[in-house]
């Protein structure tokens, strides 16, 4: 009687441990370890999770798909503990090699298992990558200026839905824009064959203090803070006069005179006498002309910029521009 209690147990048991859904954490220890081993490219998507649609970063399957992880090799690049937990984790998905006899993790086996599009990274590394992509798409900013800028104005009914884009979103004169590096024109431009490494090498280091990662989706550099300047009409006053930081104009250094017209970036806080330049000296953004645009037109400039978003395949944003940036230091 105890013997088919006991057998009756184990059938429940191993169905239970098969049927079961697999834990984040099971899910996550792989991806990590497969984003800091291999590389390999990250994507944001969506998903639903306990009835909410969320914003997530994670791996294609069909990156992964056929890769093995040797126990031994990811005991040398994590550490000991970390390797021991995620085996054990999934060691429902292991299997010896016959020719080492070390264990290795069957990624194909989660995936069939998982049944998704896209292997989650634990919410650290989602965090790292998010703060790094930032700071590349500053660092872009700040190498080529605003001419690989793309606006999308998301008043446009068509983006009302889209979590990704509105979660990008940046206000720019109360109008909600998604501002992002413009990779088809950039590509093209090969601008990115001649770069400047070491006048740029302390900004390189910084976007990748946190994390070593070469491969962003092109299409998905966003910027977290306006890129553009407001210039705007003033006065010149005493209190500028007497301020040595912003008594001359930027422009031609020639000293300001009290009654004198000027105008004012915001951005960056400089006051020059000449107000027909496209771009500020000191920090390259964009200038737009407060009193020559109404919100109206700036509306009509932006839509302008937004013709079709197009399409492109998947391409090692590192192999051609980020690896290049690194050769400098090499990490």
């Amino acid at each position: 009687m105890y013997i088919i209690i006991y057998l009756i147990f184990l059938f429940f048991s191993n169905f239970l441990l098969i049927f079961s859904k697999l834990s984040s954490e099971q899910i996550t220890c792989i991806s990590d370890y497969l984003l800091i081993n291999k590389n390999i490219q990250t994507i944001l998507f969506t998903e639903k999770i306990n009835k909410e649609w969320k914003i997530q970063r994670g791996i294609s399957i069909k990156l992964i798909k056929n890769i093995k992880i040797n126990k031994n090799e990811m005991i040398n690049l994590m550490n000991i503990e970390y390797t021991n937990n995620c085996f054990e984790l999934n060691k429902k998905f292991i299997k010896k090699n016959k020719n080492t006899l070390i264990d290795e993790l069957i990624v194909k086996k989660i995936l069939n298992k998982i049944k998704k599009k896209y292997l989650i990274l634990s919410e650290n590394y989602q965090n790292k990558l998010e703060e790094q992509s930032f700071c590349l798409a500053n660092l872009l900013l700040k190498m080529y200026g605003t001419e690989f800028i793309k606006i999308i104005n998301l008043f446009n009914k068509k983006y009302k839905f889209d979590l990704i884009k509105n979660y990008y979103k940046i206000y720019f004169n109360q109008i909600p824009l998604l501002i992002y590096w413009d990779f088809n024109k950039f590509w093209e431009s090969n601008k990115f064959n001649a770069i400047d490494e070491l006048n740029y090498y302390n900004d390189i280091k910084l976007c990748f203090e946190s994390l070593i990662n070469e491969k962003f989706n092109p299409l998905q550099l966003f910027f977290n803070n306006n890129p553009f300047s407001i210039s705007t009409n003033i006065v010149i006053n005493q209190n500028i006069i007497e301020n040595d930081e912003h008594n001359n104009c930027i422009i031609c250094l020639t000293k300001f005179e009290e009654g004198e017209e000027g105008q004012l970036l915001t951005k960056c806080n400089v006051i020059y006498f000449i107000k027909n330049i496209s771009s500020c000296p000191i920090c390259r953004t964009r200038v737009i002309i407060e009193q020559d645009s109404s919100i109206e037109n700036k509306q009509n400039e932006i839509n302008n910029q937004q013709n079709n978003e197009g399409q492109i395949e998947e391409r090692s944003f590192s192999n051609r521009f980020l690896g290049l940036l690194r050769n400098s230091f090499r990490i």
